[in-house]
């Protein structure tokens, strides 16, 4: 299911999460692992009337904007953009994983959106350091771009639960599906899928659950379920824990 991964690299301690969690999948499905390093743009130049006006709205105005790279900003990139690719080559080889690099020059969400083209799943950290530009485009990475992400927060070498909140919904089952997938290919040990099923309080439990243990034990994945009263932004969060 997931044969090409892509990760969103940044010189950032953050951007080892996702490549952790990248090289934990591709050894399970024999993916290859291709590394986007998206060169931060150079700075824009304007004059001192413009302060606080955007570069794209002095140029609809008809103003001349100027952007260029000076010495300093072209040889800190530099330096920013060989750790990271350093970082993201010494950890696929040492995964013995397959991987190719890509390195772009735009802007972070246009440009690495377009790179996704037929990546089975993105893996991008959450984006909480200081200096990262990728947190800003997390949010709208997920909603414009129609792939699985997986946004890793901490270092991932084995996971053994995949919670998936179920209720019957074409949502619902496919993400069901996918954690099936998942698990089958997991190694070495096959994680526990827990479903769990949200309800408002005082509403018995419904019928969906027992087509998804079907359909769990038709692969003989271990699983296990949690009927939750409440709302599902406080009940999942709390029982994936």
């Amino acid at each position: 299911m997931f044969r090409h991964m892509l990760v969103r690299l940044e010189d950032s301690p953050e951007t080892e999460f996702a490549l952790g969690a990248a090289l934990a999948f591709a050894k399970g499905y024999g993916s290859t692992v291709t590394g986007v390093y998206v060169r931060e743009p150079a700075p824009v130049h304007v004059g001192p009337d413009a302060i606080g006006v955007s570069a794209a709205a002095l140029a609809a105005a008809g103003v001349p904007v100027s952007s260029f790279e000076t010495d300093d900003h072209a040889a800190a990139e530099g330096e920013r953009q060989a750790r990271a690719i350093n970082a993201f080559e010494a950890m696929c080889r040492d995964a013995g994983v397959r991987f190719r690099c890509d390195v772009r020059a735009a802007s972070t969400r246009g440009t690495f959106a377009d790179s996704i083209g037929t990546a089975d799943l993105v893996t991008m950290p959450r984006g909480e350091y200081d200096r990262g530009a990728i947190g800003s485009e997390v949010e709208q990475l997920v909603k414009s771009v129609p792939h699985p992400f997986l946004i890793a927060s901490q270092q991932i070498s084995t996971v053994k639960r995949i919670a998936v909140a179920y209720d019957g919904s074409p949502g619902a089952v496919r993400a069901l599906a996918a954690a099936a997938d998942i698990a089958r290919n997991w190694r070495p040990e096959t994680p526990e899928i827990v479903l769990l099923e949200v309800l408002p309080c005082g509403v018995p439990t419904t019928s969906h659950l027992s087509a998804a243990q079907a359909y769990l034990d038709t692969y003989e994945l271990p699983h296990r379920s949690l009927v939750l009263h409440g709302t599902a932004g406080d009940e999942v969060p709390e029982a994936a824990a």
